[in-house]
């Protein structure tokens, strides 16, 4: 596979880790090992039976 790397592109990756209102919306955001992730109260899933087992945990 090829993979073009750009510098200015690079730059831009290291400059976001350091971006202090990026990080704080980042930890406003939690994608557990089951796939479904959570940003605030809303529950966003991939399929529906991450969201059954989003919601029932003990379900599985």
């Amino acid at each position: 596979m090829l993979r073009l790397m750009n510098p200015f592109l690079e730059e831009i990756k290291e400059c976001q880790k350091t971006d202090e209102r990026l990080m704080k919306k980042l930890v406003l955001i939690t994608v557990p090992a089951r796939g479904a992730a959570r940003r605030r109260q809303n529950l966003n899933v991939a399929s529906k039976q991450a969201w059954r087992a989003a919601q029932h945990p003990w379900a599985q």
